[in-house]
């Protein structure tokens, strides 16, 4: 693992510290849970969560997701998408709208733009709070990958 000025870089590919994160040793920033979805790089699940073959897939099938909960699902405020992502049943949603929100500079029940920028903060703040502040991906990492699999236009 490097780290540089909030850059992760992890392509750990199924091992790794059992130190780390299990976000980080899964290559999934997000910890998406195990569906029937064939993910790009999917390689296996671990404790509930997928693991994805880099890291770079794992942030793709993270920023895929929330597209989906924007564009099909209508949730448009950060409020909403963190509550169907971790919800009060199993998680301290509201500390966590709090962190991403503040994260964001954006009120969290206002609507945001569909953008690459907007994304690529909302990734990165997430990944702070599912894999611990000082493992989260950067804005520009996030926002790389968005480039590299023109998720967004």
């Amino acid at each position: 693992m490097s780290n540089t000025t909030n850059t992760t870089t992890v392509a750990i590919g199924g091992g790794g510290s059992s130190s780390l994160p299990l976000g980080l040793r899964n290559n999934n920033p997000l910890n998406i849970r195990v569906s029937n979805n064939n993910w790009l790089g999917k390689v296996a699940s671990d404790n509930g969560f997928e693991k994805f073959e880099t890291l770079e897939l794992g942030i793709r099938a993270g920023v895929k997701n929330l597209i989906t909960y924007y564009n099909n699902y209508g949730l448009k405020t950060i409020s909403k998408i963190i509550y169907r992502w971790s919800p009060p049943s199993e998680n301290h949603t509201e500390t966590y709208i709090k962190y991403v929100s503040g994260r964001m500079d954006l009120d969290a029940n206002a609507i945001f733009v569909f953008s690459k920028q907007n994304f690529a903060a909302l990734v990165s703040a997430m990944s702070e709070i599912e894999l611990g502040k000082q493992y989260g991906i950067s804005k520009d990492k996030v926002l790389s990958v968005i480039n590299q699999y023109k998720l967004i236009p």
